[in-house]
């Protein structure tokens, strides 16, 4: 059974999020807000089946979607020749490539979902900070720290081409480092196949 976590109340500069302890799937329970970007909003939640934290990323197209009062997801036509239901499909599609690879320094994927009039990414969740956050917080990395870094991203980055695909983002901000040291590459947003 679940208990639930008393969260402290955050002031997020977030739009349009969903609200803490909503319900997603019959399954998640949304904990709160981690990020948010052009393509989505990725929430920290409460896997109640697996009795586990996982992360969730909503499709969400920032300057053309909004949330209604009763959750559903509204967009407007994008500047590009796709609608949201191009974006929604490309979405699901990539959570479908993404769930294949079970790979230690690629977020795994868990499970694709639509409710609300849009699609959600259900990942691992990865007790980490980013590599901007370390380099903001320590300063640039010396080359003892970076080389065990850049293998362990050379290796997913090998894996994922393996596959067909491109990351094509891969910066800073998508690249989480464990306590452990362990690289986790994020954020799949433009990978395309090739």
């Amino acid at each position: 059974m679940y208990e639930k976590i008393d969260y402290i109340p955050i002031q997020t500069p977030f739009m349009y999020t969903l609200p803490q302890n909503h319900i997603l799937n019959d399954r998640y329970i949304i904990n709160n807000v981690v990020g948010q970007g052009g393509f989505g909003i990725t929430y920290e939640a409460y896997d109640k089946k697996l009795q586990n934290i996982v992360c969730i990323k909503e499709l969400f197209l920032s300057g053309s979607s909004t949330r209604s009062t009763n959750y559903t997801v509204y967009s407007q036509q994008t500047q590009s020749e796709l609608s949201f239901q191009d974006f929604m499909q490309r979405f699901i599609e990539e959570a479908r490539q993404l769930a294949k690879f079970q790979h230690l320094n690629i977020v795994r994927v868990l499970d694709v979902f639509q409710e609300n009039a849009t699609a959600y990414m259900v990942m691992e969740y990865v007790e980490a900070e980013t590599l901007k956050d370390i380099i903001n917080r320590k300063g640039a990395l010396s080359e003892k720290e970076a080389k065990p870094l850049i293998k362990q991203l050379l290796s997913a980055v090998e894996e994922i081409h393996k596959k067909g695909m491109l990351h094509r983002d891969i910066k800073p901000e998508n690249l989480l480092i464990t306590k452990q040291n362990r690289l986790v590459l994020i954020d799949f947003g433009s990978a395309r196949a090739f």
